[in-house]
Formats: C-alpha cells, structure tokens, sequence
C-alpha cells in the first residue's frame, strides 16, 4: 500500500513525476533503428555508353557485311565485257575520191597505228557496263581498242568527207573527245559538223554528226539513195570553235548518240548497218579552212556477242 501511495505521489507532482521519467529512461536499454528495404526502382536501366556503342558498332558491321555480300552477288551475275589486249596495225592508205554532192561524199583510208595498251579501258568498260544496266546494249561482251588522234578540215559544202579507221565493224561503241572549228561565223551552221560514217559499204553508208548548230544529225545513203532521220537540238555550241564529249552506239539497227554523257538521241535505221567505220566532215563554206575537226582520246568497243 506504501509503494502505491508514493507512485500516486510521484505522479501528482510534477517535478517528481518528471525526475521519474528522466530516471526510467536512463535505466532502459537503447532501442535499434529498425531500417526498411530501400523500395525496388520501377525504372529499367538503360545501356551504359560503352554497351551502347558496341551494339552500334555490331550493327554497322552487319550492314556492311550485307551490302559487301549483295555487291559481291551483282557483280558474279553482271556480265563482264572481255578486255583484250591491243594489237598494232597499220593500213595501207588508198586515192581520195571525191565527190560533187551529198548523196555521194568523198571518203579516204586513214593509215592508223594501234598504242600498247593504256589505263583507259576501265572507264570504257564502266561505260559499258551502264549502257548494258540502261537497255541501250544487249551484251557487253567485246574487244577494246584505243585509237590515235584524229585531225581534219574540209571547204567544200557540196559534199561531205570522211577517212576511214580500218576497222569494219556491224555493233560497236565509241567514245571520243570532238573538237570543232569554222572558218567564218556566217557559215551555213546545220550543214558544218564532225561525226562518224558507220557500215560504209560500195557506197553504202551512215552518216551521224554533231553540227555546228548544236544539232545531231543522222543520214543514210543505200543503193544511191539518201534519207534524213529525226534530228535532235542539243543546244548552242561554242563558235568559231568548242568542244564535247561524244558517244556514239550501234547495236543491230538501233544507234544512240550522246553528248557530254547527256542522252541525244536513239533511232531505229530499220536494218543493221554493216560496214568500214570512219571519221567525217561536213562544212557550210568555202572559206578558208572550211570546217576543222579533231578527235582526241578515242576509244573503240567491238561488239562481239
């Protein structure tokens, strides 16, 4: 009953009560801080940069391995024209006949000598190879040639001349950087030009230029008779003299002519040209030189499938 009554006095006085509870709790052991687990994070972790640049760097080289492995299909499937080497001719040089009018043109052999062969078959052969990927050949199968340098002039509008190659050819390309000059600027332009006789035969020929008024024009003469076709306007030219790239394809009836690798024109001559290939020349004056015509870095592709 005593012990009763001191804590009911203890806990009437304040100062009592609160020198108890300092005492209680000096007495008591330390109670541990209970820690909870961390809560898990919802978010996912991305790749660090190293991982990220290795995954990159894995699917680069997929790509590539892809790309490499579909170049090496197109290329084993794509047929190579056959490069052969060059040979070195020379032709015997014949009497220049000329004569009065266009439908019968004068003509010359040109004594011509094949060089050794040159780093230039690779860019004809990519030539080549885009005209056969472009529908415009049929085959790309063939024999290379470079030709020497080419330079002529000619004065007399009544006629136009050429000098052969010494080579006879039915399909072929070929390619050659055309250099013009007239004598006058009132030259009668649409009749000026530098080009090519093709399937040159007993008279019998093809007659495709560039003329000096930006015109390529293409005429036939069979059996004595001549025949225009459809001509196509390039474009002004560089008077009194310039230059261009051209590109001549004949394959079975169908020739294509382009200019500075810009498409020209494509005809159907209805039967397949076959014959001596030559370098030709027309001019619309008398005056002077006339019209002069040089070709540089000519290169030849027979075609022989």
């Amino acid at each position: 009953m005593q012990e009763v009554n001191e804590a009911y006095n203890i806990l009437k006085d304040p100062r009592k009560r609160a020198k108890y509870d300092r005492e209680r709790a000096s007495a008591a052991p330390a109670r541990p801080d209970i820690q909870r687990p961390a809560a898990r994070s919802r978010r996912h972790k991305g790749l660090t940069p190293p991982q990220m640049a290795g995954t990159l760097t894995a699917i680069a080289a997929t790509f590539v391995a892809i790309v490499g492995l579909l170049f090496m299909w197109r290329r084993q499937n794509q047929q190579t024209p056959e490069i052969i080497s060059y040979e070195t001719l020379v032709y015997e040089a014949q009497e220049v006949e000329t004569f009065p009018t266009l439908e019968e043109p004068g003509r010359e052999t040109l004594e011509v000598e094949i060089p050794l062969p040159s780093a230039w078959a690779l860019p004809m052969e990519e030539i080549i190879n885009i005209l056969y990927e472009d529908g415009i050949l049929q085959s790309t199968t063939g024999r290379y040639y470079q030709l020497p340098g080419f330079e002529q002039d000619w004065a007399d509008p009544a006629s136009y001349r050429w000098w052969r190659t010494g080579y006879p050819l039915e399909n072929f390309v070929i390619r050659s950087l055309l250099e013009w000059e007239t004598a006058i600027y009132d030259a009668d332009l649409a009749r000026s030009g530098c080009g090519f006789v093709y399937g040159e035969d007993s008279g019998d020929h093809v007659y495709t230029y560039l003329a000096l008024d930006g015109t390529v024009r293409t005429t036939r003469v069979s059996d004595g008779r001549r025949r225009t076709f459809q001509s196509f306007h390039y474009g002004e030219l560089q008077l009194p003299e310039g230059n261009a790239t051209v590109v001549l394809v004949v394959e079975d009836s169908w020739i294509t002519f382009y200019i500075n690798e810009e498409f020209a024109v494509r005809l159907n001559l209805d039967s397949q040209p076959a014959g001596n290939l030559a370098y030709a020349i027309s001019t619309g004056t008398d005056q002077g030189f006339g019209t002069r015509c040089s070709m540089q870095n000519i290169e030849l592709w027979e075609l022989t499938n």
